[in-house]
Order: structure tokens, then sequence, then C-alpha cells
């Protein structure tokens, strides 16, 4: 299968989570035929050479990507197609940053090879979800149809933190999804979630889609604690002058069992740390002159 990536801008800790994904992966090479890395800053995967291929794009690319509307994760869709056009007739696996190997990628391999789509996780039906941005998405679609799919109850949510095509389809998958995703954002569907919702739909439709949790963990809801770890995973190597060999040696060896990859914060705690970040600011801030 040939993995992608998108990974863009300054931010060193999202180039981080991409490497820290990538060489997990890297652990069971035998399943992995490329690994791609859509970005603007090749600079951050020099380290990674030979073993990542860098789709370099401009900012004219990314807002030729994001549409006639601008939406901005539209971009998704698009970087799963180039990808489909490189490997024609051959599996595309895209990851977030923020995901890891865990299981045994052989799992997704089957998946695929059966036929399936796979998706990170079925988070459920849209008709039933308690998220209010999922419940404001439900509320705007339900009854109405786009791509010519007519939104119904039984239509499922799919975590997009990672996107499996089989790729069989010669192009037909993902002008789907793009076509439900514009439609959406020109009859003024509210923009979250539309971009996972459409690949959602589409996958399901046209294939079918399977789970791959079960071997990727995806760890947004705890970014924050695991960002600490792969900073001191990467400052370890650094210092320690670790070479490709050892790092994968590391990886393999990595401690998951202390890092929750889910949590729930409540809106109570984080209201109040905007509120006491405004009520004690820090103070006295002393900087040095610029040489």
């Amino acid at each position: 299968m040939n993995l992608l990536y998108m990974a863009f801008g300054p931010n060193a800790q999202i180039h981080l989570q991409t490497a820290f994904s990538i060489y997990s992966f890297l652990t069971q090479k035998q399943f992995v035929s490329s690994i791609n890395i859509v970005t603007d800053n090749e600079d951050f995967y020099k380290h990674l050479q030979p073993h990542v291929h860098i789709i370099k794009v401009t900012e004219n690319d990314l807002t030729a990507w994001k549409g006639t509307h601008q939406f901005f994760w539209r971009i998704k869709i698009k970087a799963i197609e180039k990808a489909c056009h490189l490997y024609p007739n051959e599996p595309i696996v895209y990851l977030d940053c923020d995901t890891f190997l865990f299981g045994d990628l052989a799992d997704i391999k089957s998946s695929m090879e059966k036929g399936f789509a796979v998706m990170h996780d079925n988070e459920g039906e849209l008709s039933r979800r308690k998220n209010k941005s999922q419940k404001k998405l439900w509320q705007q679609v339900q009854g109405k149809s786009f791509g010519g799919i007519t939104i119904q109850p039984a239509h499922r949510m799919w975590n997009s933190g990672v996107v499996g095509l089989p790729n069989t389809k010669n192009g037909k998958d993902c002008e789907l999804i793009l076509a439900v995703c514009d439609e959406m954002c020109a009859q003024g569907i509210t923009r979250y979630f539309i971009e996972q919702f459409s690949l959602s739909l589409a996958l399901e439709k046209i294939y079918g889609l399977a789970e791959a949790k079960s071997a990727i963990v995806h760890y947004w809801p705890a970014k924050d604690l695991w960002d600490k770890q792969i900073n001191n995973f990467f400052i370890q190597a650094y210092f320690a002058q670790w070479n490709y060999e050892k790092i994968i040696e590391q990886i393999k060896l990595f401690d998951t069992s202390k890092t929750p990859f889910y949590q729930k914060v409540k809106n109570t705690n984080l209201r109040l740390k905007v509120l006491l970040d405004k009520v004690f600011p820090n103070t006295n801030l002393q900087y040095l002159p610029l040489k």
C-alpha cells in the first residue's frame, strides 16, 4: 500500500508528529510500497531520505485545491486524488499526522484486498450523534441530496484520521467525494466535518467501509500528551545520534501504555484556563534586543 501524509507550514510539532508516524509504519515495511508527503517544507524530511517521496506544493496549489468555495479541508480530498493518480490501481492510505501504527498492518491490507475502503473509526449514524456540531450538520443535510446521495438516518459518520482506498475505480471514487463536498459547500452547509462526511458517504457507497483503529492509533483527543512523548523521543534520538536502524528498533520498544490516546477535556476546564490567563496574565516580560 502507498501511504500519504499532508504536513504544511513552519510548525515543527506537526512535522515531528509526521516523522514519528512514518517511522512507526517503517517497522512493518513489508506492507508499505511507498510513503508520500504533501508538503511545502521538504527540509523537515531530509532525515528520512530515501524512504519518502516528497510531493511539493505551493500556496497557489493549495488555493486551487480549496476549490471554488475555498474550503480548507477540501485539500485532503485533493491530496488523496493526486496519490490515486500517482499509483493507479494500487491501494492508497491517507494518514493524519497525529497517528501511528500500533497493531498489525496486515489487517488493513486484508480489508483492502477484499475490496473495502477503510477509515479510522465508525462513529455511528449521523442522525444519532450527540456532538453539537454533528447534530447541527444532521439538521442541515437530512433528506437532501449531494452527489446523487440522499442523506438518510442510517448514513454513518466515520473518523477520517485514516482513509484507505482500494483505488480500483479509475478516479470515480474521488470524483464522487469531491462532488458531495462541493455541493455541501455550495448549499451553505456549516463547514464542520464536511470533508469527513463526504468521505464517509462516498466510500461507503462505492466500496463499503471497514475500521482501521485495531491497527492504527489516532491520538487527536490527547495530542498535547503525545506531543511531549514524541518530543522526548526525538530529543533522545538526536543527542544519542541514533541512526535509522536504531530509531526503528526504539520505535518497536516505545512504551505506549503510559499515555492515554483518548481524553475528554471538559469545556468548563478550558473556559477556566482561559479566564485565569486573562485575570492573572504573566507580567514583567523582558526580551533581548535583535543583534
